[in-house]
């Protein structure tokens, strides 16, 4: 599926340095490896914080944020940390409610190089992310690393320690991008507009687009718009266990009027 002009991004955040990244060839630390621990499939994220952080995400809302743009015909995803009021759901475990750090959460595995990890560890994956997650600046790798290095490094789930003795190098990047592969392929937008007769290139009401995907995916998204032409739709959620990603109540508003352009698709 690719919007004719598109993408999906991370909302927030600067590139981290790329001096501070490693190259594939580096040596990994394995410090700090645990034997796997014996997790509740029960636990919800932000529900509580007498769980360990590889049983569930400390940083435990996210937003699957599909955005579009004029620069380039392509379609792109992120899944990451989001902003959320500490009231609604509690802010977990960053009380004040903020972000995790711009630059990531962990400087150790910085890396720079993502796009080789990806293609030598899971040739499969790889090709989808070409297809479906490019950036929109003709940059893949310089993308996807800065997605990984700002985000991945903040799913505490993700962590190397959470992998136990079997740990090897790099594996939690491959993991990252499935679980956003994942999510991604279960919220099919496209598929549950259409299935309500809403297709790209068109002008509907936004509460119709709303509805449309509420009563087919059971998730309440929101709208952001420029100049009326939809550039972005954001879905939250919350995660039971370690990888079931539980629609959550929005954590913003539309921007959007009640009339919206649903921009053209050059690719299903």
């Amino acid at each position: 599926m690719r919007l004719a002009r598109g993408n999906i991004l991370l909302v927030a955040g600067a590139l981290v340095a790329q001096g501070n990244a490693k190259s594939i060839s580096e040596p990994e630390a394995r410090a700090d490896l645990v034997t796997p621990l014996s997790c509740s499939s029960q636990v919800i994220s932000c529900s509580t914080d007498n769980v360990d952080s590889c049983c569930s995400p400390k940083n435990g809302l996210l937003v699957l944020s599909q955005q579009t743009s004029e620069k380039t015909p392509s379609l792109t995803l992120f899944l990451g940390n989001s902003p959320h009021d500490k009231t609604n759901p509690p802010a977990s475990p960053f009380s004040n409610g903020d972000m995790p750090p711009k630059n990531g959460c962990d400087s150790e595995r910085i890396y720079d190089d993502v796009s080789t990890t990806v293609e030598a560890r899971d040739g499969t994956l790889f090709s989808w992310m070409n297809t479906y997650w490019p950036s929109n600046r003709n940059d893949n790798n310089l993308f996807w690393s800065h997605e990984w290095s700002k985000h991945g490094t903040c799913v505490t789930t993700l962590a190397p320690r959470c992998y136990g003795e079997s740990y090897e190098p790099r594996e939690e990047v491959v993991d990252y991008f499935k679980q956003v592969q994942a999510v991604f392929s279960k919220y099919n937008l496209y598929r549950a507009l259409e299935h309500h007769g809403i297709t790209p290139g068109g002008e509907y009401p936004r509460a119709r687009m709303v509805e449309a995907i509420k009563q087919d995916l059971g998730v309440e998204v929101w709208f952001q718009c420029q100049k009326g032409v939809i550039s972005e739709v954001r879905l939250a959620f919350h995660v039971q266990g370690v990888t079931n990603y539980l629609p959550a109540n929005p954590v913003g508003s539309h921007t959007c009027p009640e009339m919206v352009e649903y921009p053209a698709k050059l690719i299903r």
